[in-house]
């Protein structure tokens, strides 16, 4: 996965040019369930997941940093990990994208890492299929009017897979 970091996307990210959804997955190193599922995206396919997550600004929030973050990133009341919210490019949480394997008490939380990645492919598509608003679009594409696709955001695989 290529993961940010929260102080990343505070201090570094501008929300306002952003093209990309938001993927915040929510972690502990004290959780065993969240060691196992991070270790699940080890044996993957690497350049599947590489270009899968680059289509997103995915945001690990681990340790401390859960404390970053208000109440709405726990919109379920729950401070349980590992859970993953999504965000509209400019930030605003979707709260209706929920893991649809997940228990009805528990919406944000992922037993695997296929069900990660499934969640990340339907949010792609659904992103893919509804682009920005107009005015939106002409802001991101230098006031051509077409937006670029989130397919144009491509992991850059250099860096990504070991020589």
């Amino acid at each position: 996965m290529n993961w940010h970091s929260p102080k990343m996307l505070k201090e570094v990210i501008d929300l306002k040019i952003n093209t990309k959804p938001i993927a915040y997955f929510f972690t502990q190193s004290s959780c065993s369930n969240c060691r196992r599922l991070l270790s699940e995206f080890e044996s993957m396919h690497h350049t599947m997941l590489s270009q899968l997550s680059a289509q997103f600004l995915t945001v690990l929030v681990l340790d401390d940093y859960n404390y970053d973050f208000g109440p709405e990133y726990g919109p379920d009341g729950s401070t349980e990990v590992p859970r993953m919210l999504f965000a509209d490019p400019s930030g605003k949480l979707r709260y209706d994208l929920k893991n649809p394997k997940a228990d009805m008490d528990m919406p944000y939380m992922y037993d695997t890492a296929q069900e990660v990645v499934d969640q990340l492919r339907r949010v792609l598509a659904l992103y893919q299929e509804q682009p920005l608003p107009t005015a939106r679009r002409s802001l991101y594409s230098g006031g051509s009017g077409s937006a670029r696709s989130v397919r144009d955001y491509v992991a850059d695989l250099t860096q990504d897979l070991p020589s």
